[in-house]
């Protein structure tokens, strides 16, 4: 009798262990495919986002929020937009000009329209989240660091900017 108890829990604990290991195998194979899936879901977010040529009745005209070289008419300010992009270990360092007219700009209207320009040169079109920081730095000194991998926080998006008062914008992106 003792043999057949023992036979039977060995057969037991063997079919525990095999599940418990095949449960674990398959939990832990399918996490980075679900994180692959969520991160490309978040790309696709921003892109859809960020990649629209209007913002709150701004309109990208003449590519003036991707590489604008026109002679600034009276009303406007052009930013100086450079950095440095890294993609798959190789760095492109461009260099745009933005055009904004002058006067009062929400930071939810000028972080579309630095986004704009970044997704002209391939941010946000791949699988995974891009990291790094867009810098807008103001001629005071002061500065808004926006995050490259995550939407502007909402509770920032009602902040007001005098355009006259930027002094350009760097970003350091690794997509």
């Amino acid at each position: 009798m003792k043999l057949k108890q023992l036979i039977l829990s060995s057969a037991v604990a063997a079919s525990v262990l095999s599940y418990t290991s095949t449960t674990f195998a398959a939990e832990n194979s399918s996490t980075p495919a679900t994180e692959h899936a969520a991160q490309k879901s978040q790309v696709q977010q921003l892109f859809e986002r960020y990649s629209k040529d209007t913002i709150n009745g701004k309109t990208n005209i003449n590519n003036n929020w991707v590489l604008s070289n026109h002679t600034l008419q009276e009303n406007e300010i052009r930013l100086e937009l450079e950095g440095k992009f890294t993609v798959n270990n190789k760095i492109f360092t461009p260099k745009r000009t933005i055009t904004l007219d002058k006067g009062p700009i929400t930071l939810k209207e000028l972080d579309h329209i630095v986004r704009f320009a970044n997704v002209s040169y391939g941010l946000y079109q791949g699988n995974q989240l891009p990291t790094g920081t867009i810098v807008i730095h103001t001629k005071d000194g002061n500065r808004y660091t926006l995050e490259v991998d995550k939407a502007l926080q909402s509770d920032r998006e009602n902040v007001s900017i005098n355009t006259e008062d930027l002094k350009n914008i760097t970003f350091d992106i690794k997509a």
